[in-house]
């Protein structure tokens, strides 16, 4: 997994690049094969600022977060990331839910159909069968 950091007017420390590492192990736990993320970390007047674009195979996330404090602030954005791919886990895996009941259902249709079809054809051939076995009539001579 490429993971790249920038950081505007200033260095990103080894202890930042250790917790932010830190921290995107716990996205590795909701995506296990992240293809891209990149973090930039911008120190303005009074605060620091977190961006994140975020890729894992169909997923695609962006947040950001403002702090006094950059692990503060490398904190309140993994939080968000974290969120946003659960929502759409969620959204996903209910859409598939949804599909499989569907699918259930058209299952379950079929098959009364095929009982139902099944018991006439069966009424039929009972009919036919006491038609069949009506007494011969006897001849005499």
């Amino acid at each position: 997994m490429p993971l790249q950091l920038t950081g505007r007017h200033m260095n990103i420390s080894r202890t930042q690049k250790a917790y932010i590492d830190k921290k995107v192990n716990r996205l590795r736990r909701l995506c296990p094969k992240i293809d891209e993320m990149h973090f930039t970390l911008t120190r303005e007047k009074l605060h620091y600022k977190a961006d994140v674009t975020f890729r894992a195979g169909a997923i695609a996330a962006q947040a950001n977060s403002t702090a006094s404090q950059p692990l503060e602030a490398i904190d309140l954005l993994v939080d968000k990331l974290e969120a946003q791919i659960t929502k759409t886990k969620a959204r996903w895996g209910n859409k598939k839910a949804l599909g499989r009941e569907r699918q259930r259902a058209g299952e379950a249709a079929v098959l009364e159909e095929t009982l139902a079809t099944d018991a006439a054809l069966d009424d039929e051939d009972e009919e036919e069968a006491l038609e069949d076995e009506e007494e011969p009539q006897r001849v005499y001579a």
